[in-house]
C-alpha cells in the first residue's frame, strides 16, 4: 500500500508541474516571508518530510489512506486550476542539496503547501496511535519542517497556512461518509482563478488617452488597467533611464501597489510594445497574452532609413528633430533612449506557448512611402511567425489603429482575454 500511495502521489504531483492549464500566479511577500531569510541549508530538514510521513506505519493505514486521498485531491485541484509559483530566488544557491531539489522540483504547486499539509496531517494521525512521549519531539520536527518550507523559499507563508487548513480538513473528513467527501471535492472542482486584467501600454511619449476609445468598449466585459509612465501625463518624473527593463519593473511595482493581481493581457502600441515585451519576459508567469498594435520593429530607427528615398529620409529626419525639440521632458527622455530601448527589448525571451497577436496598420499614409509601408508590413509578418502561437492581423488604418478602428482592436483584445480566462 505504501508503494502504491507513493506512486500515485509522484505521478500526479510531477504531472501537474508539467501540465499547466492556466497562467501561474505569484503572491506578494508577506511580513512573515520577508522576516524569514533565504537559507538553503534548511533543505535537508525540508526533505525530511519523506521520513516523517513513514511514521504512521503500523497504525490504521486505511484511515490514514482516506485522509491522504482527501488531502492530495484537494491540493491537486488547486494546483490544476490555480497554479502558484513559490518565492524561490532567481539565482540558485551553491548548496548541493538545494540544487538537487530545484533540479527535479519545479517552482510550482505552492498553494496550498502540500509539504505543510502532509506533515500536519501525519502529525495529527500519529498523535492518536503513538505514545504521548512521541508528541513533543514530533511537534518540534513538524515546526522545523514548516519553517524550512519558508527558509528554502519553496512556499509562501499563506501557502503554508493553507496547507495546515487542508490537513485539518483531511483529518476530519477521513472519518466521514463518502457522500460528504464527494460534496466537498465537487465544490472544490468549481473553484477557478480570477479573470485576467487587460493592461494597456501606450506608445513612445504617449499617455493612456490614446487607448480611451478601446477601453470604453472593453471595460464592460473585462477588468482594465491604464496608466501613464513616469514623466508622462500626470505621473511623477522618471528617476531611472527609460529602458524597457526599468519601465517593466516600474509597471510591475505599480500593479502590485494598486493590488491588480495577475494574470495580465498586455496590450501595447508602437514602441510601447518594447516595454510590454520586456514585462512578459521578466514576469513570464504573470502574462496570459500579448497584443501589439502596430509595434515598432527593433531596427526601425537604425535600418529603415536605408529603405527610404532621399527626400523621404530628409523629411523623416526633419520631423524627428522637431519632435525632439518640442517634446516634454518625459517624452524627450523616452525618445533619447529609443536606440538602447530597442536593443534591450530585442533580448526579451517570452515563455513558450504565450499567445501573441500583432496588428498592423497597413493603409498607405502620406508620410510613409509604399516602400516603407511594405518593409513595415513584412517585418510584422516575419515577427509574428517567430512566436509558436503568433497571429498577424491586418487593419486598414494608419499607425494609430486603436483610434481609427477601435472596434477591431477591442475585438482582438476580448478574443485573447476570453481564451486566457479560466473556464
Amino acid at each position: 500500500m505504501t508503494f502504491g500511495l507513493g506512486a500515485y502521489f509522484g505521478v500526479c504531483y510531477f504531472t501537474l508541474q508539467r501540465v499547466v492549464l492556466f497562467v501561474p500566479h505569484q503572491f506578494a511577500l508577506s511580513r512573515v516571508d520577508r522576516a524569514v531569510s533565504f537559507d538553503p541549508r534548511w533543505t535537508v530538514v525540508y526533505l525530511s518530510v519523506g521520513l516523517f510521513v513513514l511514521l504512521p506505519l503500523g497504525g490504521d493505514l486505511r484511515r490514514y489512506t482516506r485522509g491522504f486521498f482527501v488531502l492530495t485531491i484537494i491540493s491537486f485541484v488547486f494546483f490544476l486550476v490555480f497554479p502558484v509559483e513559490g518565492p524561490r530566488p532567481d539565482q540558485p544557491a551553491a548548496n548541493a542539496v538545494y540544487r538537487l531539489l530545484i533540479a527535479y522540483d519545479r517552482n510550482l504547486n505552492a498553494f496550498p503547501s502540500l509539504h505543510a499539509a502532509l506533515t500536519v496531517y501525519t502529525f495529527l494521525f500519529i498523535a492518536r496511535i503513538r505514545p504521548r512521549s512521541w508528541i513533543a519531539p514530533m511537534g518540534v520536527w513538524l515546526v522545523l519542517i514548516l519553517y524550512s518550507a519558508l527558509a528554502t523559499k519553496q512556499q509562501f507563508a499563506i501557502g503554508v497556512l493553507a496547507g495546515v487548513v487542508v490537513a485539518i480538513a483531511a483529518d476530519f473528513l477521513a472519518s466521514r461518509r463518502p457522500a460528504v467527501l464527494a460534496i466537498v471535492l465537487f465544490a472544490l472542482a468549481g473553484c477557478h482563478p480570477h479573470k485576467p486584467t487587460v493592461v494597456f501600454e501606450a506608445g513612445l511619449g504617449d499617455t493612456h488617452d490614446s487607448w480611451r476609445a478601446v477601453v470604453r468598449r472593453i471595460a464592460p466585459s473585462a477588468p482594465v488597467f491604464t496608466y501613464d509612465r513616469a514623466g508622462l501625463g500626470t505621473s511623477a518624473p522618471a528617476t531611472s533611464p527609460r529602458t524597457p527593463t526599468n519601465i517593466a519593473r516600474e509597471l510591475h511595482a505599480r500593479l502590485q501597489s494598486e493590488h491588480v493581481r495577475p494574470p495580465y493581457v498586455l496590450v501595447s502600441h508602437s514602441a510601447g510594445a518594447w516595454y510590454a515585451l520586456r514585462f512578459a519576459s521578466d514576469y513570464p508567469g504573470e502574462v496570459a497574452a500579448l497584443i501589439m498594435v502596430d509595434p515598432t520593429p527593433f531596427d526601425f530607427f537604425t535600418n529603415a532609413g536605408r529603405e527610404m528615398e532621399p527626400a523621404e529620409r530628409q523629411r523623416f529626419t526633419q520631423q524627428t528633430a522637431e519632435y525632439a525639440q518640442h517634446a516634454s521632458p518625459g517624452r524627450r527622455a523616452e525618445w533619447d533612449a529609443r536606440l538602447a530601448a530597442a536593443i534591450d527589448a530585442s533580448h526579451a525571451k517570452l515563455r513558450a506557448g504565450l499567445p501573441v497577436t500583432i496588428i498592423t496598420g497597413a493603409t498607405r499614409q502620406s508620410d510613409r512611402s509604399e516602400r516603407i509601408r511594405a518593409w513595415w508590413l513584412a517585418r510584422h509578418a516575419a515577427w509574428a511567425k517567430t512566436f509558436p502561437r503568433g497571429r498577424h492581423v491586418i487593419a486598414e488604418t494608419g499607425h494609430y489603429v486603436q483610434l481609427e478602428n477601435p472596434e477591431l482592436v477591442s475585438r482582438e483584445i476580448l478574443t485573447s482575454w476570453s481564451l486566457s480566462r479560466p473556464r
